[in-house]
């Protein structure tokens, strides 16, 4: 495949004389009065070549400088700078690191007020992604600014999109190949930036696009479409497409914007066809929440959009290619549900996934995917205590009462394994309180955190309406479109000994721990009952990867569950916490008056002993 890597290449830098670390700064008497830069790139590499004309504006001076290459680019292959047009040996050349990267510095002696032409070039090998990076703002290292900067870059084909993406900095013109700058008195505060498609990809694509946009058939927009997305299409960039892994190196949104472009043409050209649904689905994981086009359905929580597109066809496919989408997304479906807060309903989609792969997940039929499996790796974790929400039982409970001794709030201590997974599941709680809030204002959430893998969800409650709480509470599930919430689970369990204990000694979690067993045991009996022969054989081959991560870890995690259920007490401790009493007006007008009455006392008195 023809690609470029994320390259890290940049324009000459003075070097400060005793550095620490060799790092850039401010020269005080170089200036660079014109540099023409040019860059090429070929099937596999990118050639540069960067003539520089500097003054030096002082006495005489030895300057040391250099180019720092680093980031993901390596080192060049091949490296040459030239003084005046000779060619300085390799030996004038050292290496020194810096950070991340590694410079080539090399010495260049100044007369008082003389003028050189300073030339470099190298090649870079072996890249692989379609983004170029020239890191131009060194350049501000020099005395004052650019006075010219003349760049041409040559990309392998027209410099046009969908072909040439995006270019940073703006002022550039295009002409065929090439991408041309011409600035004058240059400040560079940002570095030249290029992004442009793997040109193998690109030729492939653009006989798909050039099909579609001429017959604007359902089936041709599909099959081009199918290309700029991953392979399972509701999947992310980079999971097993061959081509989509260069997505995640872009640094712009210049991909894209041409992909929601594109498919919203293809919506359109596709509608009333089951090629639109699979576009909409495709639609809906990519752009319908920010930041999900790379990661697709594997960082969504909402899947009713998707869910309305499909209906029926989730649970019978009318087609092969709709089934073979239904499938995969069940199994982002589990992957997302199963790496956030989980829900039962990750357990739910994991079977139907698969249920749908034997029927419609050929292996023979996985184009493009760099290794052999149709999954390999598990949406649950085998190494730590249960995430479940039921799971997350409170360590701890404290209520706190008002002046009149009704319930004002109630305070849950929750406590996870590590700190990651507590400041994961406490992000998603707080996106449903927001949900929640918008619905329920007589019912609101707040959170902090607290030590050892704690934090706290306080419950704030209606102070003298039992009813009107019970009837808020009833709400969540239609709001959040689960039971398994703990802002369900919770206030509704607390809000039942509110009713039969006064008190408020216990919280009661049995009822809970029992559901949740029960619950695991059943995903446990649709997983098994869901293991054919098609998965059987899987397991001692070369597809044992798939079968650890899509049967045996989910099993060994319900497993664990079970086994961690049993051990959760039947009730938690509840703490009271009552608020000080207040002084009332009446009070204040009590003692106000008692004050004045003893001081009216007091002077009487006082002029009585004066007589």
């Amino acid at each position: 495949m023809f690609s470029f890597l994320s390259s890290a290449k940049a324009d000459v830098g003075a070097i400060a004389e005793g550095s620490a670390n060799v790092t850039p700064v401010n020269s005080t008497q170089i200036t660079l009065t014109k540099e023409n830069l040019e860059i090429n790139f070929f099937y596999n590499n990118a050639g540069v070549d960067a003539l520089f004309y500097m003054k030096n504006t002082g006495d005489k001076i030895d300057q040391k400088m250099g180019f720092p290459f680093g980031g993901n680019a390596g080192y060049p292959s091949y490296m040459a700078v030239y003084v005046n047009g000779e060619k300085l040996a390799e030996s004038a050349i050292t290496e020194n690191d810096s950070n991340s990267e590694m410079w080539k510095i090399f010495t260049v002696p100044f007369g008082k007020n003389e003028e050189k032409t300073i030339r470099v070039k190298y090649t870079v090998q072996d890249l692989f992604a379609p983004t170029f990076t020239y890191l131009i703002k060194t350049g501000s290292t020099w005395k004052g600014s650019i006075g010219e900067l003349n760049t041409t870059i040559t990309l392998p084909d027209e410099a046009k999109p969908p072909f040439f993406l995006k270019a940073i900095p703006s002022g550039y013109s295009t002409k065929g190949k090439t991408i041309v700058y011409h600035l004058k008195n240059y400040e560079p505060n940002e570095n030249i930036l290029i992004e442009f498609l793997p040109l193998d990809f690109y030729k492939e694509m653009e006989k798909l696009r050039e099909t579609a946009y001429k017959t604007n058939k359902p089936e041709d927009w599909y099959d081009y479409l199918k290309e700029l997305l991953p392979l399972d299409i509701v999947g992310p960039y980079g999971s097993r497409n061959v081509h989509g892994y260069f997505v995640n190196e872009y640094k712009t949104d210049g991909y894209k914007n041409f992909v929601q472009s594109e498919l919203k043409k293809g919506i359109d050209a596709c509608k009333d066809t089951a090629y639109g649904k699979i576009l909409n689905i495709a639609y809906a994981a990519h752009f319908d929440e920010e930041d999900t086009f790379i990661s697709g359905v594997l960082v969504m929580k909402d899947f009713s959009n998707i869910e309305n597109i499909f209906k029926d066809e989730l649970e019978n496919p009318k087609t092969k290619e709709v089934g073979r989408v239904v499938a995969y997304y069940y199994w982002w479906k589990a992957n997302a549900l199963g790496g956030m807060a989980p829900k039962y309903e990750s357990f739910n989609a994991l079977a139907k996934f698969i249920k749908y792969a034997e029927k419609y997940i050929l292996f023979d039929e996985c184009r493009g995917i760099n290794n052999v499996e149709i999954v390999a790796y598990s949406p649950f974790f085998s190494d730590c205590t249960p995430i479940f929400e039921e799971f997350i039982y409170p360590k701890e409970v404290s209520v706190t009462k008002d002046v009149s001794d009704k319930v004002r709030s109630v305070r849950f201590d929750f406590q996870l394994p590590h700190d990651a997974l507590l400041e994961q599941y406490k992000r998603y709680m707080q996106d449903d309180a927001k949900k929640i809030s918008s619905g329920i204002s007589e019912l609101t959430f707040d959170f902090e955190s607290g030590d050892s893998h704690t934090f706290f969800m306080t419950c704030t409650v209606p102070q003298d309406n039992l009813a009107l709480l019970e009837s808020k509470i009833e709400k969540i599930p239609q709001i959040l479109g689960t039971e398994h919430s703990p802002f369900y689970v919770y206030p509704k369990a607390f809000l039942e000994d509110l009713k039969e204990n006064s008190l408020l000694t216990e919280f009661n979690v049995k009822n809970n721990r029992e559901n949740a067993i029960l619950q695991l045991e059943k995903a446990e009996e649709e997983i098994d009952g869901n293991v054919t022969d098609y998965w059987r054989r899987m397991e001692d081959g070369m597809y044992s990867n798939t079968y650890k991560g899509v049967i045996e870890i989910p099993i060994e995690y319900i497993e664990r569950n079970k086994y961690f259920l049993k051990e959760v007490p039947d009730k938690i401790p509840i703490e009271l916490i009552e608020e000080k009493k207040a002084f009332t007006n009446k009070v204040l007008f009590i003692l106000i008056t008692l004050i004045a009455t003893v001081a009216i006392l007091s002077a009487i008195f006082i002029e009585r002993r004066k007589r």
